[in-house]
């Protein structure tokens, strides 16, 4: 039961944090600071309005003050994000698969950004590919994750590339 609670945990607040890379490094702003807000009305979340998918459930998809609808895209990724972390974290591996896992989120970023508004942010895939380089490079790293990272990158870029010629 740990080996799905502790990486779906893991998943969904980087998913989370993925939504702030989304919103936030089109717009060139800041991902640290101000505080999460609403998008139309502006005042900032209470932590209580920021908990990965609960509080949209909570919230019912709407906004606390001014109750216009929330983005069906924000648990998505969380979702999303979580169970790419439940795939490839392994409890066994956690420094290893950890680093593949956070690379894995910035790709879903990149993607994202990069579906919503045809921007690649060379950051982004820096980071990614230094978070995929050290868990190649680990100690003790099992081979399958190797592979598994070979099918499911290109893999993925493939199904945003798709998904845009689609739309």
């Amino acid at each position: 039961m740990t080996a799905i609670i502790f990486p779906a945990i893991c998943g969904l607040i980087l998913g989370s944090f993925v939504n702030v890379l989304i919103v936030r490094l089109p717009k060139s702003q800041s991902i640290i600071t101000p505080r999460s807000q609403c998008m139309h009305c502006q005042p900032p979340l209470k932590w209580w309005m920021n908990i990965p998918v609960l509080s949209f459930c909570l919230l019912v998809g709407k906004c606390s003050f001014c109750k216009k609808p929330i983005a069906l895209r924000y648990p998505i990724v969380e979702i999303t994000n979580a169970v790419i972390w439940i795939l490839f974290f392994d409890l066994a591996h956690p420094i290893q698969t950890g680093f593949l896992c956070f690379g894995y989120s910035l790709l879903a970023a990149v993607a994202w950004i990069d579906y919503l508004h045809f921007i690649i942010h060379n950051i982004l895939l820096i980071v990614s590919f230094l978070c995929l380089a050290i868990a190649v490079i680990a100690v003790d790293f099992v081979w399958q994750y190797h592979v598994l990272g070979m099918i499911f990158c290109p893999g993925f870029i493939w199904l945003v590339s798709w998904a845009i010629k689609l739309v």
